[in-house]
């Protein structure tokens, strides 16, 4: 089963990208990790931090993670009223908030945004919208926030949270000052560090080839044994799940079906930080598919080329156009779709059969070829593969009396050839491909049997006519850069472009199983 599960096309990644990600763009601002607030009252809490990290699995929870500010150092003083010597007096405390943590469970789930107001909304579920810039708003809209004490780590407390009312009054206060003022800032602001989220439309140098057009989240924990070195959790992930083309999603959950990240291993696999997973239906069957007719104009090109070089043996044909000379017109681009397919693969042919009888110089010419495609997830590759067929067959008549000598010609050509084409980088997105040659050079046979040497005095054997004539194809194909022309044509006609090619990095493409496309990706710096 895919594990796409229905949806069009899922980005997973890790919550230890997504902390590394944070990391370091708050290490490269200082003032951002400043906390600084006031209540009315006058109570004050200050602190210096480190970044905020997530959580991303809570047990039975798959729409809510964990989002956690970090203080090194601080202190929060507060006061309260008692009566000393039988005088009310305000008392000072000061607490000091070294090394604490602040959680905050924030839920994602679909039923708590139809929930919120709109314009909160439309900032949140932004479909393509996968950067860092994203995350952060989705982990910290005040609509979507609870603060939770049991999940805190408050050390150096005399009494837990939940144990000192006045005191954990304050800090409430505190916490919803901190949720007030996201809430009420116009540029999304965490630990008063602005966030602007780039419009997918802009932040990716090429229009992908499937924009998403809706999005829901969830997480999905680790299943397995985690090395040593990994942060518990660190490789639990956070899955966007997208569909594409306006169509509704299947469900508002996926089921664990494998682990989206990979384990850190030597060399890196390509999923250690995320990846990004395209259903088969939309790469192979709405996309490749649809624009790869253009190998079948290709078989048509090679069958045109051999056809000139049976019917014109003392001819050099070069590498250029040559005119159509198979049937009175040549095929427009409506007879080029495929004839048949299945899940994995697609085939066409074309076929034509002339004949003159009358006359001194009747013939029979048939020309046809096939063509094959299929998506090998084996060798993860697509392969094509063309036989190309000319069979001529030419009588001179000449009356001789009462009788009528019958020379003859036939020739029986074919090729066969074709290209591995393996998936080998992403470029802002781009997917790119690298064409080996099935067969190299492709494979040529030529039969030429004749009963005359057509008026010329010596007759050569039936051998040595299909050897001269064999060798003949061969040049005319060898003038051809076969692999330079189809990569070519690969890159113009069928060049896939990913989403989010401006925030990832992608590397290492390749088909799983069931024919989805599979792509890793590490954030690039904001």
């Amino acid at each position: 089963m895919s594990p796409l599960q229905g949806f069009d096309q899922i980005v997973a990644v890790s919550q230890d990208q997504i902390n590394a990600s944070l990391d370091a763009r708050f290490a490269l601002d200082s003032k951002s990790l400043k906390f600084e607030a006031q209540t009315e009252s006058g109570d004050t809490m200050t602190g210096t931090m480190t970044p905020p990290t997530v959580n991303l699995f809570l047990q039975h929870e798959p729409f809510k993670c964990r989002f956690s500010l970090h203080f090194d150092t601080g202190s929060f003083t507060y006061y309260t009223i008692r009566t000393v010597d039988g005088k009310p007096t305000i008392i000072p405390h000061e607490v000091s908030i070294d090394c604490w943590t602040l959680a905050f469970t924030v839920n994602l789930g679909l039923d708590v945004l139809e929930r919120v107001p709109p314009e909160i909304a439309d900032k949140i579920l932004v479909p393509g919208s996968y950067s860092v810039s994203q995350l952060l708003l989705d982990f910290t809209t005040a609509d979507l926030m609870s603060f939770d004490p049991e999940l805190s780590e408050t050390p150096g407390l005399d009494v837990s949270l939940g144990g000192d009312p006045e005191r954990d009054d304050v800090l409430g206060s505190f916490i919803r000052i901190y949720l007030k003022q996201l809430m009420q800032t116009t540029d999304h602001n965490i630990l008063g560090y602005a966030v602007t989220v780039p419009d997918p439309s802009v932040a990716n140098p090429i229009a992908p080839s499937f924009p998403p057009t809706s999005v829901q989240f969830q997480t999905m924990a680790y299943n397995g044994s985690v090395p040593s070195k990994v942060q518990p959790g660190g490789l639990d992930c956070f899955l966007f799940l997208e569909m594409t083309g306006k169509r509704s999603a299947p469900h508002t959950l996926i089921d664990w079906t494998w682990n989206w990240i990979q384990a850190p291993s030597s060399p890196p696999g390509p999923r250690e930080g995320g990846c990004m997973v395209v259903a088969k239906a939309n790469f192979w069957d709405a996309f490749f598919v649809e624009r790869a007719t253009f190998l079948n104009r290709m078989a048509l090109d090679m069958l045109n080329r051999v056809g000139w070089a049976i019917d014109n043996e003392q001819s050099t044909i070069g590498g250029g156009d040559l005119p159509w000379s198979l049937s009175s017109s040549e095929p427009p681009d409506s007879a080029l779709a495929w004839k048949s397919k299945t899940a994995m693969s697609m085939k066409w042919d074309w076929s034509h059969h002339t004949e003159d009888s009358s006359g001194f110089n009747p013939y029979w010419y048939d020309s046809d070829t096939q063509v094959t495609v299929e998506l090998d997830t084996v060798d993860n590759a697509i392969k094509f593969s063309a036989n190309t067929h000319i069979w001529r067959e030419n009588h001179h008549l000449i009356p001789l009396g009462r009788e009528t000598l019958d020379e003859k010609c036939k020739v029986d050509a074919k090729v066969q050839w074709g290209f591995t084409f393996t998936l080998t980088s992403v470029a802002d997105g781009a997917l790119g491909a690298t064409a080996a040659a099935l067969y190299s050079p492709p494979k040529t046979s030529v039969t030429m049997k004749k009963t005359s040497n057509f008026g010329r005095f010596e007759v050569q054997s039936d051998a040595q006519l299909s050897a001269n004539a064999k060798d003949h194809l061969d040049d005319a194909i060898g003038k051809i850069d076969l692999v330079h022309d189809v990569a070519e044509a690969f890159k113009t006609h069928s060049q896939f472009v990913f989403p989010g090619g401006g925030v990832f990095f992608m590397k290492d493409p390749v088909f799983n199983e069931d024919g989805d496309l599979v792509v890793g990706l590490t954030y690039k710096q904001e």
